[in-house]
């Protein structure tokens, strides 16, 4: 697989108090982008999943391809979007279930004003 050396968008997750990015990669003479997560971020939010997903070192985890020949950011972003969403549900399945708010490397857990939790991200059972 060699990238398209002059093609490559980085995409980005705002939402929640979260703040993830991934890049994609135009493969070189194809219609098709290779979206990696980048390890070099706090991926805490996804960490348990990972291990399921390709490592590269240069790139990082190898998440999702989009079959297009051009991509925007608005579309590449949902795409992630709708895999991160994928993600915590499957997280949400697990046996765990601790409830996570994560921004950058602190873990931060809501409550309402009666001092029970609530939860708007992901969760893992415990």
């Amino acid at each position: 697989m060699k990238f398209d050396p002059n093609q490559h968008l980085h995409l980005g997750y705002y939402e929640n108090n979260v703040d993830l990015e991934a890049v994609a990669y135009k493969i070189q003479n194809e219609n098709k982008w290779v979206v990696f997560l980048d390890n070099e971020q706090d991926t805490t939010l996804v960490k348990k999943i990972l291990d399921k997903y390709d490592f590269h070192e240069k790139y990082g985890y190898k998440i999702f391809t989009v079959d297009a020949d051009d991509l925007s950011y608005e579309v590449g972003s949902k795409l992630f979007e709708e895999w991160l969403k994928l993600t915590f549900r499957t997280l949400t399945r697990s046996k765990q279930r601790i409830f996570y708010l994560v921004f950058q490397n602190n873990f931060l857990t809501n409550t309402t004003s009666d001092g029970n939790p609530f939860f708007t991200i992901a969760g893992r059972s415990v």
